[in-house]
């Protein structure tokens, strides 16, 4: 009876998870809107490609994500069997594109809230006291990073997932007793399956690699460790990438390396030391949990180099992993340093709870007046301040999905009562779905003339101004097609995010018409910024 009930009780966090995911996620709005296209869709036109089973392979592998594309691809397949709209499921991608997204968008936060189910399970019979098992399930609730992830469908999302059943396999092996050659070598074997999962979904996944390698003892079976992830990266990386894109993914792995910048298109100069201390300060202010938790695991280190603790810390069962811990997270510091953005900081977030447990557990043992009190220390002093903060910062979050997500549904909205039946000339930064369906295309690699030629047949008065080329995207549209358009048309239509870019674009439109004069007017703008002009050709 009081399993049944702690396995109740372990089922609540995994709802809230849930419901938190929906939430976020409707608040959030359509993957169309504003900027959150980049790279959902993306990610839909590939699993497109994988879903029609003929070998069409993936354009977009730089994460390289491909497990996200996999899981999509069936969600694509078995939703399209069940239910189509168009028989060709390629138009009916097209058409409804936001159903397909969601229908993926939910299966992994159903695999995420199992995925943190077990985590509470296996640490519940591991370390047999419940209060430690709730405790490494709020993993995932303390970051930015972590729901960003969960109202989107990226790798991410799919990494939240991943993440969780590293942990969850972390604590089995620490706690394990009695670890003979068997168990070693079963424990290797997962820690290779969820560590080559992670790799072919996120290549930021790489700092955990750390874990297992310290922990695990013997020298063959740290060696037989690395194989295994390497052999089921590749395995997870087969059905999507070619021996082509394969060459072009390490080329681009070793640019990230080598080069500073964002995707490694910098100088080489290994790091940018000029903003170097200001991503650092920017990460350690923004996520406050994983600062204070990466404090605790430092001076908690430090403790072993105190003569009375040194030789019980040494010997504690938590102590290699305290180790690990604190370089994985260290690593994985600089890694983001070098290659910018804050949720790119979401593997070595979900360790921090971890290391909380595994601090406290050390500490505990160091400190035996403590350790009557390790309950009331997990829920007053880290559970509920911390709680009650990111409540604060949850609350945030959805202020500002809500914000974004008003102000594109105001663009979308204006332009379909005002100008249904319109030629629109879109641009990044537009809330349009025509646009965002034109990004994924553009990643699809050898179907991307296809599914602009299908795309246009669907679509055929939306055209693409590229802001950073200044020009149009004709690649697959003539550009005699465009200009012919425009012309007979005498009004359409520009959607774009700033005045820069329109005033750029009016100086290609003069270019394009010739003789003909060119007037508009500004007829939207909302408060983000995005705006609709009216453009109207008269004869000079």
């Amino acid at each position: 009876m009081k399993k049944i009930t702690s396995y109740a009780i372990l089922t609540i966090l995994p709802i809230i998870l849930t419901i938190t995911a929906i939430a976020y996620k409707n608040t959030k709005g359509e993957f169309y809107l504003a900027n959150y296209s980049d790279p959902s869709y993306a990610y839909l036109i590939n699993s497109l490609n994988l879903a029609q089973l003929k070998g069409h392979g993936v354009g977009h592998f730089d994460h390289p994500g491909t497990t996200v594309q996999i899981i999509g691809a069936i969600v694509i397949k078995i939703s399209h069997t069940v239910k189509y709209v168009h028989k060709d499921i390629v138009r009916d991608v097209f058409s409804r594109p936001e159903f397909y997204i969601e229908k993926i968008h939910l299966l992994f936060v159903i695999m995420i809230a199992i995925a943190l189910f077990i985590l509470g399970i296996l640490s519940y019979k591991k370390i047999g006291n419940i209060y430690g098992a709730i405790f490494l399930q709020l993993t995932p609730f303390y970051f930015y990073s972590v729901y960003y992830g969960l109202a989107s469908t990226i790798p991410e999302t799919f990494l939240i997932f991943t993440t969780l059943l590293f942990i969850a396999i972390t604590i089995c092996f620490v706690n394990e007793e009695n670890l003979s050659s068997k168990k070693t070598l079963k424990y290797t074997i997962g820690f290779g399956v969820i560590c080559g999962l992670g790799l072919a979904t996120k290549i930021t996944f790489f700092p955990l690699l750390v874990i297992p390698f310290i922990l695990i003892k013997r020298i063959s079976f740290k060696v037989l460790f690395l194989f295994l992830t390497l052999i089921f990266f590749l395995i997870f990386v087969y059905p999507a990438i070619s021996l082509e894109h394969s060459y072009q993914f390490f080329n681009w792995v070793k640019a990230l390396l080598i080069n500073s910048g964002k995707y490694g298109e910098g100088p080489n100069n290994f790091i940018d030391f000029s903003n170097f201390f200001e991503y650092i300060k920017i990460i350690f202010l923004y996520d406050i949990f994983f600062s204070f938790s990466y404090l605790v695991v430092v001076m908690t280190f430090i403790l072993q180099f105190i003569p009375r603790f040194r030789s019980e810390m040494r010997e504690n069962k938590y102590y290699k992993l305290l180790i690990a811990i604190c370089i994985a997270m260290t690593v994985h510091i600089f890694i983001v340093v070098k290659q910018f953005s804050i949720i790119y900081m979401l593997p070595a977030d979900m360790l921090s709870i971890l290391c909380l447990y595994t601090a406290g557990s050390i500490i505990t043992i160091l400190l035996p007046n403590f350790r009557e009190r390790r309950k009331l220390i997990y829920l007053y002093i880290i559970l509920i301040p911390f709680s009650l903060l990111q409540l604060k910062t949850i609350r945030k979050n959805i202020d500002d999905f809500e914000w974004w997500r008003h102000a594109g549904q105001e663009a979308i909205d204006y332009l379909e009562k005002n100008y249904k039946n319109s030629v629109v000339i879109v641009t990044a930064g537009s809330s349009n779905k025509e646009f965002a369906l034109y990004c994924g295309i553009a990643e699809a690699g050898s179907q991307t003339k296809k599914y602009y030629f299908i795309l246009r047949n669907i679509y055929p008065d939306y055209f693409y101004y590229n802001k950073w080329t200044k020009k149009f995207d004709d690649s697959f549209v003539d550009m005699n097609y465009i200009k012919t358009t425009l012309m007979n048309s005498k009004k359409f239509i520009f959607q774009c995010d700033n005045k820069e870019v329109f005033d750029n674009f009016m100086v290609s439109i003069k270019e394009i018409i010739n003789k003909q004069n060119a007037t508009y007017k500004n007829v939207f703008l909302n408060y983000r910024g995005e705006a609709i002009y009216e453009i109207t050709l008269e004869p000079s």
